[in-house]
């Protein structure tokens, strides 16, 4: 006997739709139609989200931004230009002193001494020296000097008007109790009250000055025994004036 391969149709009793008939709508808000179909949803906002909002203010941003940048080129056009001048001072080896040596001691040899040369590159930033610089050149007295001292003193007045510095007259109290404690000693009163007087000079040299010490790449040996001096200021000249004065001092 031989079977029967023959397909056989069967009719169904009913259709099954194997998708569901989709009818687009227009998502209210946004006059467009919706994707055909989600995979999945996402919870959060979206990149999509923020460029939204983003169109939406679109003239409030590019407002805010073409103020911001009109202001930032106002503030620069004003600025002046600041100077920086510049000098190098050449520390030289200790000299041995005459009186250690004897008949039977020889003169020490001119070893170099780091610790001196620490020493040299203090002192050049240290009070007592700007002091003497801002008294022999009369920097107290230089209007354009006197120009960087005011600029200072406005910029501290706003931030003590904002909280972010100390009052003045509690720096002048502190100053004047720690000369009086350190130096009453070595110092007179009139020289305490002179160091008091001219401590804003000297710390507008200080704010915009800079000792650092020279070293050299191209040698084996990175260490030199110069140090450069700059000093920053918004007349060339003064900037010049106050780095030689320093270097001579």
């Amino acid at each position: 006997m031989k079977d029967s391969r023959e397909i056989i149709h069967k009719p169904l009793s009913e259709s099954v739709d194997l998708e569901h008939h989709f009818e687009p709508q227009i998502v209210p808000g946004s006059g467009r139609y919706p994707a055909y179909r989600e995979p999945y949803a996402v919870e959060g906002f979206q990149l999509l989200d923020y460029w939204k909002a983003v169109r939406k203010r679109l003239w409030l941003v590019m407002g805010i931004a073409v103020l911001i940048t009109t202001l930032a080129a106002i503030y620069m056009a004003r600025k002046p230009n600041v100077y920086a001048a510049t000098a190098r001072i050449q520390v030289d080896l200790e000299q041995p002193n005459p009186e250690l040596v004897t008949s039977d001691r020889a003169i020490p040899l001119a070893n170099p001494d780091p610790s001196y040369f620490n020493t040299q590159l203090q002192l050049l930033d240290s009070e007592s020296l700007l002091r003497q610089v801002v008294k022999e050149h009369s920097l107290d007295t230089n209007k354009e000097f006197l120009t960087a001292v005011n600029e200072v003193g406005m910029l501290r007045s706003m931030l003590r008007t904002l909280g972010l510095a100390s009052d003045a007259k509690k720096d002048t109290t502190s100053t004047e109790e720690f000369a009086a404690t350190a130096n009453s000693t070595l110092l007179s009163s009139e020289d305490i009250a002179e160091a008091v007087r001219l401590a804003p000079y000297v710390d507008v040299i200080r704010r915009n000055m800079g000792v650092e010490p020279v070293r050299e790449s191209r040698a084996t040996v990175k260490d030199t025994r110069l140090i450069e001096l700059s000093f920053r200021h918004t007349n060339p000249q003064l900037a010049a004036f106050v780095v030689n004065s320093i270097g001579e001092t």
